[in-house]
């Protein structure tokens, strides 16, 4: 039981990135999910995008499936990804069943903490 707990902590690991100026990609917001049990990349994980609202409810954003590398792009543009508060919620229960793994969690969140770019 205690590799499936280490494999949701690291599976709730993502990165918000600017990739601005970063070769062959050009959106503002980049999900990467990884299984670090099993060393490789999270494929094919479902991860939805929330912007926090001014009456504090949690409003869909974007959303999406991971690649071959475990990452998402193209999730929104710099336009649409204004400053705000996000959240991320990766389908970790989908993506263990897939697996033939219980899952101990249905998903997994992560909150934007602070002053990220297009993040507060």
């Amino acid at each position: 039981m205690a590799s499936h707990h280490l494999l949701l902590l690291c599976l709730a690991g993502l990165v918000f990135v600017s990739e601005a100026g970063h070769t062959g990609y050009s959106c503002p917001l980049m999900v990467k999910v990884l299984d670090a049990v099993q060393g490789r990349p999270a494929i094919n994980v479902a991860v939805s995008v929330f912007k926090k609202a001014a009456d504090e409810t949690w409003e869909p954003f974007a959303l999406g499936k991971t690649s071959e590398s475990g990452e998402l792009h193209g999730l929104t543009t710099e336009e649409k990804f204004v400053k705000g508060i996000y959240k991320v919620e990766i389908d970790s229960k989908s993506y263990w069943h897939n697996l033939g793994i219980a899952s101990f969690h249905e998903h997994a969140d992560a909150m934007s903490p602070g002053k990220w770019q297009g993040l507060v």
